[in-house]
């Protein structure tokens, strides 16, 4: 069965494509870019051929898109109501959850609380839709829009000239409605034909792909949907197969001597070492540093030792990237185990 490899969040890429029945030009709007790579609903079409505008705020995040999507137009800046100059909350340890949404920005979710610790608040642009397709969009038909702009999707939509910018699909998460917008689409003409669990997806209702779209055919029956894995989570995934191999080897009746346990211990902590260090190094966003403290300090199972206090210097860790961490722990649980096994079995030969 083929592979469909999705580099976004919830598969929202792979929903738009099969939409589209998989069609190799497109043109898209991106409210709230974020990442070229990791997360992001367009890399897939860009790939393929697409091209189109990503908006994106954070002046780093601006920078990573603009190196990476040469054929698109990347502008640093917000899209709302009204043309202004609008306070960006910008979260250092979760570029994801950084917001023009007021309501957002004293909303405390208790899941939540420590990437959202530490913040700064910045004065940035802020344009309209309506005024975005007067001087970029002429003669451009938009395939499809994203918006992924924590809490402030109603100004987005609110900002658009209907009669101008009128893109066929529109994909807008809705876990966190601060504001109805649900009204302001179904009255210009859309329909809803999918939801995600985290993201809705709409449709132009005189769009002849609508009634055409069938999750099952245009979906699973088209291959499996693999996520996207960038080179530090390839690692960390390593991680758990070198350790896995290494205690089955080490557990065998040929095992015996306590040079060769020795032996075998040193070469497992040498070779996690480099692939944690290179996994972390790799990470782009911020902090798995003070996560990564305060979960070996406060848990029961996991002590502290070397490793770790070698991993915590590292600079520029990742602390929004729920895989690294958790199999970072899982791998340092595993190594605490193992060496302690090695050591018993050392003693007895």
């Amino acid at each position: 069965m083929n592979q469909l490899i999705s580099y976004a969040q919830n598969r929202e890429d792979i929903i738009i494509d099969a939409f589209f029945d998989y069609k190799d030009d497109g043109f898209y709007l991106d409210v709230g870019a974020n990442y070229p790579v990791e997360a992001s609903v367009t890399k897939r079409f860009y790939q393929r051929g697409w091209h189109g505008i990503n908006f994106e705020p954070n002046v780093k995040l601006h920078g990573l898109l603009t190196a990476d999507r040469p054929r698109d137009t990347n502008l640093c800046l917000g899209i709302g109501a009204v043309d202004a100059e609008t306070t960006f909350r910008q979260y250092d340890a979760a570029d994801g959850l950084s917001t023009f949404s007021e309501t957002e920005m004293q909303t405390l979710d208790p899941s939540y609380v420590d990437l959202k610790k530490d913040y700064v608040d910045i004065k940035v642009p802020v344009r309209t839709l309506a005024s975005i397709a007067k001087e970029y969009l002429e003669g451009v038909q938009v395939d499809f829009l994203k918006v992924d702009v924590e809490g402030f999707e109603y100004d987005v939509l609110a900002g658009n000239d209907w009669n101008i910018l009128k893109p066929e699909v529109i994909c807008i998460e809705a876990n966190h409605v601060d504001r109805d917008w649900h009204p302001i689409l179904s009255s210009h003409g859309y329909s809803q034909f999918f939801n995600d669990g985290l993201n809705e997806y709409y449709a132009q209702e005189d769009s002849p792909r609508l009634k055409a779209f069938k999750f099952p055919e245009k979906v699973l029956m088209k291959g499996s949907v693999v996520p996207y894995q960038s080179q530090s989570e390839r690692s960390c995934v390593d991680i758990e197969q070198l350790i896995s191999e290494e205690a089955s080897v080490l557990v065998e009746p040929h095992v015996g001597p306590k040079k060769r346990a020795i032996f075998h211990a040193y070469a497992l902590r040498s070779a996690v070492e480099d692939i944690f260090v290179e996994s972390i190094m790799l990470s782009r966003r911020a902090k798995l540093q003070q996560s990564l403290v305060k979960a070996v300090s406060s848990s029961s199972t996991l002590r502290p030792n070397a490793l770790v206090e070698r991993l915590v210097p590292v600079p520029q860790p990742n602390s929004t990237r729920i895989l690294i961490k958790r199999v970072v722990l899982r791998a340092l649980y595993l190594f605490n185990e193992l060496t302690m096994a090695i050591v018993v079995y050392a003693k007895k030969s």
